[in-house]
């Protein structure tokens, strides 16, 4: 592994143990076995890390979304919603060291929380542009702003994500078992979604 791969995964590591602000770069380059100068001769500096090693986290999922969408053409949006979030959960139990990842930019400075954002949007904009595609597709009420449901239950689902997320955090062998709970719960939300809670 070059030197740079193993400094990101020591990051990762150290960033997730203790989130940004009390991550060290000294026990990032101790569990890399390099010198710390050698992180800020790739890195700049401790928050340009954060946000590389969050890119790295990030693409292995936007790697499997890709491949999930490739093999998911025939389905509906609703379908293929429940089936990435329980993708996600899988991804998500078998790499434990990625979820806890993402949790710590619930607790980032607001200087960088704003930098993370900014990434975030910028991968997100694909995925929700294939996934518009299908919804687009639906077959909504007359009376409904497509853009503002749609952006609803992408909001819905990654707050979903985010509780889980929390929930779970360094239990990846709990979340394993309680996936099929979960999804459960995901198709009761579809079908609010699809139906609302109110009796006619």
């Amino acid at each position: 592994m070059e030197k740079k791969e193993r400094i990101l995964k020591a990051a990762m590591e150290e960033f997730s143990k203790k989130g940004f602000s009390g991550a060290s770069t000294n026990e990032i380059a101790k569990e890399a076995g390099t010198a710390k100068g050698l992180i800020f001769h790739y890195f700049k500096d401790k928050e340009n890390l954060y946000l590389e090693t969050y890119k790295k986290a990030v693409n292995t999922l936007v790697e499997e979304f890709e491949t999930f969408i490739a093999m998911s053409k025939e389905k509906n949006f609703f379908e293929t919603l429940k089936e990435w979030s329980y993708k996600k959960l899988e991804f998500m139990a078998e790499n434990p060291e990625v979820s806890d990842f993402m949790l710590t930019m619930l607790n980032l400075p607001k200087d960088m929380e704003n930098q993370v954002l900014a990434e975030v949007k910028k991968i997100q904009s694909k995925n929700w542009a294939i996934l518009f595609e299908k919804f687009q597709l639906l077959n909504l009420r007359k009376d409904l702003d497509p853009q503002i449901v749609f952006k609803f239950i992408i909001a819905l689902f990654n707050g979903l994500g985010d509780m889980y997320l929390e929930l779970y955090k360094g239990k990846p062998e709990k979340l394993k078992k309680d996936t099929e709970k979960i999804v459960k719960e995901a198709d009761m939300i579809l079908e609010i979604l699809k139906h609302g809670i109110l009796l006619d």
